[in-house]
């Protein structure tokens, strides 16, 4: 009889373990200009010009004069907002960004350098 019951309760909290999470969700969204590795093979020192690649990327959100030159400055971000409940009780929610800067330097309409930047 002990072992009925027994095996009775752990098979009800077993069911109810499997109705505990009620939600868990997540999404992700790209704010800015995301610059894709297809676009980077693109891009060449010395022969990469200013106007191809604001016709490729599109404005920049910043541009810098420097001397003998012009830096642009295109960032991104990518949000990811996780929610979840359990049991009516518990709720919990997230939020990740992750941030990608890309520079450009040109110097006489030419590109000099660029480099990439993560937070």
């Amino acid at each position: 009889m002990k072992y009925c019951i027994s095996l009775l309760l752990t098979v009800a909290l077993l069911g109810f373990a499997g109705c505990a999470v009620i939600s868990n969700h997540s999404h992700s969204r790209v704010e800015g200009t995301k610059i894709s590795p297809e676009t980077i093979s693109k891009i060449a020192v010395g022969e990469t010009t200013k106007s191809w690649l604001v016709s490729a990327l599109g404005a920049p959100d910043s541009a810098s004069g420097l001397e003998g030159g012009e830096l642009l400055k295109y960032t991104s971000s990518r949000i990811t907002k996780k929610h979840g409940h359990l049991l009516f009780i518990l709720d919990s929610s997230s939020e990740r960004i992750e941030k990608e800067t890309y520079f450009f330097e040109f110097k006489e309409g030419l590109l000099h350098r660029y480099w990439r930047e993560e937070v």
